[in-house]
């Protein structure tokens, strides 16, 4: 599923980013397997939400600022018949799915 792939590609991100060790943005997207585009859009959402990004020539590494944390939860429940007519006031559901990602400073 896709979903979980881009999980997977965030959890990654954040951990390399994390220990300063991306390379160049041409470096990091191959990485992950991602183009560079998408690469710096993700990096922009990110530090729209919060994330302090910056990248040392230097290093030719992106780093956190200061201390970040990323948390990506995922969660599936079954629920009753009754449960799925609440929820969707009468339209039937096979499954429910959730998905948060929290982006802790």
């Amino acid at each position: 599923m896709k979903l979980f792939k881009q999980m997977e590609q965030l959890s990654r991100m954040h951990k390399l980013i994390k220990e300063s060790r991306t390379g160049t943005p041409d470096k990091f997207a191959q990485t992950i397997g991602i183009s560079v585009r998408r690469l710096h859009a993700i990096m922009d959402e990110m530090s729209g939400r919060g994330a302090p990004i910056g990248y040392s020539r230097r290093w030719r590494s992106y780093y956190y600022k200061r201390p970040f944390e990323l948390i990506i939860e995922c969660s599936f429940e079954v629920l009753s018949e009754e449960e799925i007519t609440e929820i969707t006031a009468g339209y039937k559901i096979v499954n429910n799915f959730s998905f948060t990602a929290f982006f802790v400073q």
